[in-house]
């Protein structure tokens, strides 16, 4: 669950400021803020779960993959729209950003503590650094499949220019089944997290 979930947020931030700068006409500069967002998304959604317990920890987990399926959908329409938007398409953007970054801030320090408490007390340390591992592990696959997929849906037809807004659309497609199945495992699994 916590390799789909950095998934779900490391390859939307790699390609999202491209798509900003290419199809919205943002500066490399405002693209990064934007993409940024997600970061921030993050830490709000991790604030704002730290205390949970019981059954709102649990209703919590098992929400929380469906704001990052949300966001990718969002993306997905959002972001192939070429020409700049105005504020009402940056605006939607942005929300859908932070909305993806806090889908993994709600769950992702629970499924961490969960791992070391489930951890028996002599690998106490190979779980701990098995959270990371897991973690930068799947921003290394997700990376490699996120170029995959923009670099074969953005093909040039008979030699012209990439297809950026066909590959931003496939790329958020293909991303929606990572927290389309973390969100299978939390609703199967969430009562054990909460536990």
């Amino acid at each position: 669950m916590t390799a789909l979930l950095a998934v779900t947020v490391t390859c939307t931030e790699i390609f999202t400021p491209l798509f900003l700068q290419v199809l919205h006409g943002h500066s490399p500069l405002w693209a990064g803020y934007i993409a940024a967002l997600m970061s921030v998304g993050w830490t709000l959604g991790s604030l704002i779960s730290s205390g949970l317990q019981g059954g709102r920890l649990i209703a919590t987990l098992r929400g929380a993959p469906m704001l990052s399926l949300l966001s990718l959908v969002m993306l997905a329409v959002l972001m192939p729209w070429p020409g700049e938007g105005g504020w009402g398409l940056l605006t939607l953007t942005c929300l859908a950003l932070i909305a993806g970054g806090m889908g993994v801030g709600l769950a992702f320090p629970h499924l961490a503590a969960r791992v070391l408490h489930a951890a028996p007390d002599d690998e106490q340390d190979l779980a701990a650094s098995s959270i990371m591992t897991v973690q930068l592990c799947a921003t290394a696959f997700g990376a490699a499949l996120a170029g995959l997929t923009v670099n074969l849906a953005g093909l040039p037809a008979a030699g012209g220019e990439m297809d950026v807004a066909n590959a931003a659309r496939w790329l958020f497609i293909v991303l929606l089944l990572a927290p389309a199945l973390c969100l299978r495992l939390m609703w199967s699994r969430a009562g054990d997290l909460g536990a």
